[in-house]
């Protein structure tokens, strides 16, 4: 029941959580990483982890540019 519940809260809560990262790496993410790179995931770690946004090379990196990277993750894309 517990696990149920936990999922059901992490399905609600991906969208805002997404929407207000987003958010604050536009308006901070200059100042808070300049070009250095970040990536931003929500979920249990390795098992169930999705990525919702990140900062690389001082710009905002959304989910649906990374998706057309692969999976490989921010660091491997140089």
């Amino acid at each position: 029941m517990v696990f149920q519940t936990a999922e059901g809260y992490q399905k609600q809560v991906k969208e805002i959580l997404q929407e207000a990262m987003l958010s604050l790496l536009e308006e901070s993410g200059e100042k808070w990483f300049g070009e250095g790179s970040v990536e931003i995931w929500q979920g249990e770690f390795m098992d169930r982890a999705v990525f919702l946004c990140g900062w690389e090379r001082g710009r905002l990196v959304a989910k649906e540019e990374k998706d057309g990277r692969g999976e490989e993750g921010l660091a491997e894309w140089d």
